[in-house]
């Protein structure tokens, strides 16, 4: 956690804290030196020193003149902010701005007792506050004339600067709290309250502006850098300071780190502030000599297993000096932030249509701390808008009336439109199917919805090319496809599917020969750009002639891949498109709507609003009002379904209502979370119940499941990201370097180019995953970097697939369970039963098991697709990422006959539901090409000094990971955890994985079909 941003709850407790730890004049007189006052209102009040002054001293805090400025007094007036409310003065006292320093800073300035880091902090502290001062102080002053409260600069700034050296473990961590007043002084001269909002939106762009000062003041020093992967933004360590040596110092981290591990927690910034918050203890720092020498007892221990050896302090000297200047030119600097943002717009572009100007400057800023810095940034930003890179755009702030000022692409807007533009081109292109009977005779026979028959009708007679089925969760989408396959059954028709488990879904059930969407699209990428062989070409289309393509669960197709497969169809003489999906669902991974674009652009679109699935009317009618985006209103009818528990206990009150139901109800019942750490500790906990009671017993075996970090292609690109340790599998092999695809290497060490990786035999390859120019098929969109995570099997356990083992028939998604583990010749292998009833074993070096999770409880991601009788949601009722209306419709509606939600609150989930839609919007909608239609097309601004006001940046930013790793080879990309309809599907009469059943021998025409499905990529 390298900044962080929160409300004080009171005055005395503020001033308690860093009284007990010795900040004070009246105690130790070394601690009182590392506490200050800072900002320009500090040195209106007398407080600072004058920062213009350079023979000023720093004037430190005193206990008395911090209380009181907390509690709203302003010094040498009878002025006291606040309000009056039931007798009592109310008055927030302010907020605290912590920024740390890395561990190797750390360790430097405390361990090795180099004091010109701790200037090199206090120094990015100051610059630091010095931003937040010019840029985010801000206060709000009512406006008679229209009755509202514009926010406007107050570059005024009260803050009391205590630096800490040591983390509640007393290990080295070099740390200042700014304790920001709740008190400003606005440009007309009057004391007011602080309006926070714009510090809270940008606390993300404060700790990458903090990380970036420190690097720069460190390389003037002649310290040496290197960059270090840090959730979703770039940090670094010092070099020579190697990961052993900074965790022999890092227990805090390590207490952090256990606690999220034994709870199956996902390794984020966000779960690790949570961590931290739950196992923080109190801090009772000694004396400063005292822990300094058991530092240095633990540094000596540490050399003598041969950790820590070799660390040289470096001196500044003429010559040192003269390089840095020579990385430190103007020119040097813009060349070095231009390459910085465009690594952060292609980061950003992968998974956004739309993005806050502060993310992208925090993106930018990170990925090379030190060597440039945010006015350079910030020029290179204005020239990618100049040249019609970068676009500024607006969206609406669904949460209130106002609008959000967003950014976008010309890439972006670039792929909409030509998705638009071949959908244009689709119309009239389509015409009549021939079918092989009446086709109203059977529509109307009673078997069908009205929704289902519109859907079949605009399918075999629509005129266009491309149309869309739009259809609600439950609303037996399978079956009409079904029963369009039985109608035109002379007709070739071939299925496309976010995952490998949703095609043989499609298969299995729809009857339709089908393949995954990313596969789809990376093998007939030569038809799109034009490199296919023309014979192969004529081969394609004089086979696929008239043919019909439905493409199933359509709204998780990003921009890109619906251009993509727009291009390719294009290109083939097919009669039909056909999209399938709910926009109501939950998107994709990757940037971009289309489908919900398409629809809104006028695309033929058929309407499946018939509810099947639910056999409960209650439940059915709340499943109604969840798809009309009502959730405040579904949740209310289901109040009776709701527990609510504490925040911390979300996880665990889920687990234990499924362990009260019987074995028969828990085959039934769906467990699903909006979150993967929720997941995660679902599954931990209800596996330490069973391994309790005996359900989970017998011998174990500990295997290495490989956790994704589900890396952007730019970030897989940079050969930083790669840390010792960490695991990469390739989805194809390189006959250049000799890495094959599935097997999974190590990495040793890596350049600012390369990067080392070690196989199983010990062998060393090098790679540059950068590839040159971002193609299609570069090398680093075929490859997934891993976390190793020890994990244990036992017969009993229920376990998921994370990656397809196409020869095995092992589908992502799929499950087993484990029946047996049993060693002979010293060999351990696991022996499973698959979820379609085939057996399974696998020795305990099998590459297939490192691609395996429990299974007890899904994502609400995994969850799409899925039916159950029974469902226990969890939905935390104010995650701003995931407690939206799409994830909770998606939880409702996989349940039959009833539905369990666990929360927090159930009041504040109804608020944040009916304020939270989840949609994104596209870059069309944001310039204003397309009007979306569920928010005015033209918001009020509400902007002072080149400010949007109420800025959600949360909703449209999420900072949770939300998403399973996508691994249907070829590539390697990351797909939600996508599920498959829960089903019994035929099995051989040993069930055996090498003598599965088959279906019935094809007709000649089927075995044609599956022969063009096989050229197209199927």
């Amino acid at each position: 956690m390298v900044a962080s941003f929160s409300s004080l709850g009171s005055a005395s407790a503020t001033t308690g804290y860093f009284e007990k730890d010795g900040y004070y004049a009246r105690d130790d007189p070394e601690h009182r030196q590392a506490s200050f006052w800072y900002g320009r209102g500090a040195e209106e009040l007398g407080l600072a020193a004058p920062r213009d002054d350079p023979d000023a001293r720093a004037r430190h805090i005193d206990a008395e003149d911090f209380r009181s400025i907390l509690e709203g007094y302003v010094p040498d007036t009878d002025i006291r902010l606040g309000h009056k409310r039931d007798g009592e003065h109310k008055h927030r006292p302010g907020f605290d701005l912590t920024l740390s320093a890395p561990k190797s800073v750390s360790l430097a300035a405390l361990l090795h007792g180099d004091k010109r880091v701790i200037a090199a902090h206090d120094a990015a502290v100051k610059a630091t506050l010095d931003h937040v001062e010019q840029n985010y102080l801000q206060v709000r002053i009512h406006d008679p004339a229209t009755g509202r409260k514009p926010r406007f600069n107050a570059p005024h700034l009260i803050a009391g600067v205590f630096r800490h050296e040591a983390s509640r473990n007393l290990d080295p961590q070099l740390h200042s709290h700014a304790v920001i007043a709740n008190m400003v002084r606005d440009n007309e001269g009057k004391w007011r309250s602080v309006e926070p909002t714009e510090i809270f939106q940008n606390k993300k762009l404060l700790g990458a502006f903090y990380r970036n000062e420190l690097a720069g003041n460190l390389i003037e020093l002649g310290y040496k850098l290197d960059p270090l992967q840090l959730g979703t933004m770039q940090s670094f360590e010092i070099s020579g300071y190697d990961k052993a040596l900074r965790d022999a110092f890092s227990t805090r981290r390590q207490d952090i780190l256990k606690y999220m591990d034994e709870r199956g927690w996902e390794k984020n910034e966000k779960m690790a502030q949570r961590a931290a918050l739950i196992t923080r203890g109190r801090k009772n720092e000694p004396d400063r000599a005292l822990m300094h020498a058991q530092w240095g007892e633990r540094l000596a221990e540490l050399q003598r297993d041969g950790i820590g050896l070799g660390i040289t302090t470096p001196r500044r000297t003429a010559a040192l000096a003269e390089r840095v200047a020579a990385m430190n030119t103007p020119d040097m600097r813009n060349e070095i932030a231009q390459g910085a943002l465009a690594w952060a717009l292609a980061h950003l572009e992968e998974r956004k249509t739309v993005f806050t100007h502060p993310e992208l400057v925090a993106t930018a800023l990170s990925q090379t701390p030190g060597k440039t810095g945010l006015d350079e940034i910030e020029t290179g930003l204005t020239g990618l808008k100049n040249s019609g890179r970068v676009i500024d755009a607006v969206i609406p702030d669904r949460r209130s009336d106002r609008a959000m000022a967003v950014l976008t692409t010309d890439r972006a807007i670039e792929t909409e439109r030509d998705i638009l533009q071949r959908l244009e081109h689709g119309r009239g292109g389509g015409g009549s199917v021939p079918v092989t009977r009446d086709l109203e005779q059977t529509l109307t026979s009673g078997q069908l919805t009205s929704g289902q028959q519109d859907a079949i009708r605009t399918i075999l007679q629509s005129d266009d090319k491309i149309i869309g089925i739009q259809g609600r969760a439950g609303t037996g989408k399978t079956h009409m496809l079904n029963t369009v396959v039985d109608l035109a059954e002379d007709a070739k028709i071939f299925g496309l599917a976010p995952t490998a488990s949703a095609a043989r879904t499609l298969e299995a059930e729809a009857q339709i020969p089908a393949g995954t969407l990313q596969g789809f699209l990376m093998r007939n990428a030569g038809l799109a750009d034009g490199s296919m062989d023309p014979a192969r070409v004529a081969t394609i289309k004089a086979r696929l002639d008239g043919a019909i393509i439905v493409v199933d669960e359509a709204s998780l197709a990003s921009a890109v891949e619906m251009r993509d497969l727009l291009q390719i169809t294009d290109k083939l003489d097919l009669q039909r498109l056909v999209l399938v999906g709910d926009t109501r669902q939950l998107n994709g991974v990757g940037a971009g709507a289309p489908f919900r674009l398409m629809q809104q652009a006028g695309m033929e679109t058929a309407s499946m609003r018939d509810i099947v699935r639910q056999r409960d009317p209650l439940l059915k009618d709340a499943v109604h009002e969840a798809s009309l985006g009502r959730g405040e209103a579904a949740l209310e009818m289901l109040k009776e379904s709701v527990i609510e528990t504490d925040k911390q206990s979300l996880s665990i009150e889920a687990a234990e209502q499924w362990l009260e139901l019987g074995d028969d109800e828990r085959a039934a019942t769906l467990l699903v979370a909006p979150m993967r750490h929720q997941r995660d500790e679902i599954n931990e906990h209800i596996r330490e119940a069973l391994v309790d009671d005996g359900t989970i017993h017998g011998d174990v075996m500990e295997i290495t499941r490989l956790d994704s970090y589900c890396m952007t292609r730019a970030q897989k690109q940079d050969p930083a990201n790669y840390q010792a340790g960490d695991k990469v599998v390739f989805a194809v092999d390189s006959n250049r370097t000799g890495l094959k695809a599935n097997e999974i290497y190590t990495v040793a060490d890596h350049d600012e180019r390369f990067v080392t990786l070690v196989d199983g035999d010990g062998e060393m390859r090098c790679f540059d995953p950068g590839g040159g120019i971002v193609t299609r098929r570069d090398i680093a969109s075929r490859l997934d970097v891993f976390e190793p995570v020890e994990m244990s099997l036992q017969a009993g356990d229920h376990i998921r697939w994370t990656r397809n083992d196409n020869a095995r028939g092992l589908i992502n998604a799929r499950q087993a369970e484990v029946t047996d583990i049993t060693s002979e010749q010293g060999i351990q292998s696991v022996h499973m039963r698959t979820n379609d009833g085939r057996t399974l074993s696998l020795d305990h070096d099998d590459p297939q098991l490192g691609h395996c999770d429990y299974a007890f409880a899904s994502t609400a991601h995994g969850a799409q697709g899925q039916t159950m009788d029974r469902v226990i949601a969890v939905m935390d009722s104010d995650h701003v990422a995931l407690s939206n209306q799409k994830t909770f419709y998606v939880e409702i509606s996989r349940a039959r006959d009833e539905v369990t939600i666990v929360t927090d609150d159930r009041l504040q989930l109804a608020d944040t539901l009916a304020s939270n839609s989840g949609e994104m919007a596209s870059a069309l909608e944001a310039i204003g090409e397309v009007t979306t239609r569920e928010a005015p097309a033209a918001p009020a601004l509400d902007v002072n000094h080149d400010r949007v006001t109420d800025i959600a940046t949360a909703e449209m930013t999420p900072t949770e990971p939300m998403l399973e790793r996508y691994d249907e080879p070829p590539p390697p990309t990351h797909e939600a955890e996508y599920g498959e309809t829960v089903r019994h599907e035929p099995t051989s009469e040993d069930g055996s994985i090498v003598t599965r059943e088959r279906e019935p021998e094809p007709t000649e025409e089927k075995t044609k079909e599956r022969d063009i499905g096989m050229e197209m990529g199927l």
